[in-house]
């Protein structure tokens, strides 16, 4: 007699039930990850970074491409109250502050990592909205100038670049909650958080090289076509010019190079953060207790990694020299 049918049916009840408290928690969190000071302060702090300089007109710059390289960077407060906020939610488990929440939705410490890391898409689905702000912000005004004159001109981020900071805001909640279930310290999971923002504030130009600037969160889809400098400025046949050391008036530069929109890499980079933060949420579960179903998340996360470095590689075509130049403005 087969027994592996009224097995499996008894046990779909269970699932289901588990799912709607995993769902049901996820909610509950959403909600206090949305109304926590800090996150509310890193939403503000970041949008006058982001939006206020927009609110009339383009900013001033001080280089040819300053507004376009910070239109990520500049999200940076965001990134660091997520990652600061998934920690303290997923170091919130002791029994005097969560007992009578886990009485009406009682789960295990696995499906409570899995909740949490759901409720995740709160933030980052704020941080969406404000980008999404921003794009019209930078759409009345016209685009984002880039370029040096005469190569100078506007252009308009696509839905790729404006999912950038979301991105990274996922891969910072999940980091956050990975890190809360490694080091159970509050004061350390915030201390990592600030001084990882403001490495990441700070150190692009430092990151921006071979080969690191393939795994930094940031990136951006133009860059200098650095394989074909200009020997001159009249050379170059293309709409967007730059002139690291010349300036717009020299008549002859051999550091004249072309912007290229380097899309195809752009998109690839944004493979490679999602698999990191796949990767970051197969450890979360992993630290919390074992499931088999784990291992599926942290193989899809490992492809997607490969996957994205080796295909920035050849999307970009070179050349790379060790912690040399690669076009990054």
């Amino acid at each position: 007699m087969n027994r592996a049918h009224p097995i499996t049916t008894a046990c779909r009840p269970q699932e289901q039930a588990a799912g709607a408290a995993i769902l049901r928690l996820a909610m509950l969190e959403a909600k206090r990850l949305l109304r926590h000071p800090v996150l509310l302060v890193g939403a503000v702090w970041g949008s006058w970074y982001s939006l206020w300089p927009w609110l009339y007109r383009e900013p001033a710059q001080p280089w040819s491409t300053a507004n376009y390289s910070a239109l990520s960077l500049t999200w940076a407060p965001l990134y660091v109250t997520t990652f600061v906020v998934a920690n303290l939610a997923a170091l919130r488990e002791g029994p005097p502050t969560t007992a009578e929440l886990f009485r009406c939705v009682p789960t295990r410490y696995t499906q409570r990592t899995a909740a949490l890391l759901v409720a995740g898409f709160a933030p980052v689905a704020l941080t969406g909205l404000l980008c999404v702000t921003q794009l019209a912000l930078i759409t009345r005004a016209g685009g984002v100038t880039i370029g040096d004159p005469p190569g100078s001109g506007k252009i308009t981020p696509t839905p790729a670049e404006v999912a950038l900071p979301a991105l990274i805001a996922a891969m910072s909640f999940a980091a956050g909650v990975a890190v809360a279930r490694t080091v159970r310290s509050r004061l350390l999971g915030a201390v990592g958080g600030i001084v990882g923002g403001g490495l990441y504030f700070t150190g692009y130009w430092i990151w921006a090289r071979f080969p690191t600037y393939l795994v930094v969160p940031n990136a951006v889809a133009v860059r200098r076509d650095i394989a074909h400098p200009h020997q001159t400025l009249w050379d170059a046949e293309v709409p967007f010019l730059y002139a690291p050391t010349g300036g717009p008036n020299a008549d002859y530069n051999p550091n004249w190079y072309a912007l290229i929109r380097d899309l195809d890499g752009f998109g690839w980079h944004l493979v490679f953060l999602s698999g990191v933060t796949l990767l970051l949420t197969g450890y979360a579960l992993r630290r919390s207790g074992y499931d088999p179903r784990v291992s599926w998340v942290l193989s899809i996360g490992a492809v997607l990694v490969t996957a994205g470095i080796v295909f920035q590689l050849v999307a970009h075509g070179g050349p790379f020299p060790w912690w040399g130049d690669v076009g990054a403005i």
